[in-house]
């Protein structure tokens, strides 16, 4: 496989797991392409961002401040498709429910259905994030909002580099493969 046949699976990857913005790709993506797809998640952040910022200008210009916070808040999360917010909401649900005992917990990780400390935790970081949005979108620095994702998404591939915490196997691999990709 070429190199720019290479990139553009690698960038699609990365396009399809981190948003729901539809592509037209026949093929299915195998471990190669997901290890490649790490180094794009910058640029998958940049196109986050500026789709978020566009949406805080436009809506800014047509509503109030706390109206637009909020319909920039559901534009992000329909952009990513709620991804974080699933992980949020698993964590929680583990955290408090496995009482520090290892097997309840992954049992819990398993399961996916949503007990309720998952749904107050989904709710606080919702308003934290709209309540964050409506103060950027009232001062002169709300440009910043389209940083966000790109910092979020860019910072990706370090951690799984840099992480000292244990990493899934599977993404252990997919992170060595991404920085040996020439051997493919």
């Amino acid at each position: 496989m070429n190199a720019i046949r290479r990139e553009w699976r690698a960038l699609a990857c990365a396009m399809q797991f981190l948003t729901r913005i539809p592509l037209s790709t026949r093929t299915l993506f195998d471990n190669k392409d997901y290890a490649n797809s790490l180094a794009w998640y910058p640029v998958i952040g940049l196109i986050l961002g500026g789709l978020v910022w566009l949406s805080g200008v436009a809506l800014t210009e047509l509503s109030s401040t706390s109206l637009a916070a909020a319909l920039v808040l559901a534009v992000w999360v329909l952009l990513t498709g709620a991804l974080h917010l699933d992980g949020v909401a698993d964590c929680a649900d583990a955290w408090v429910g496995g009482f520090g005992d290892r097997e309840k917990t992954f049992q819990i990780l398993k399961d996916p259905r949503s007990g309720p400390i998952a749904v107050v935790v989904l709710l606080l970081v919702l308003f934290v994030k709209w309540a964050a949005l409506e103060v950027l979108l009232g001062s002169d620095h709300w440009s910043i909002i389209g940083l966000i994702p790109l910092l979020a998404r860019g910072a990706m591939p370090y951690i799984f580099g840099a992480s000292t915490m244990p990493v899934p196997a599977v993404w252990a691999r997919l992170w060595w493969r991404s920085f040996h990709a020439s051997a493919y």
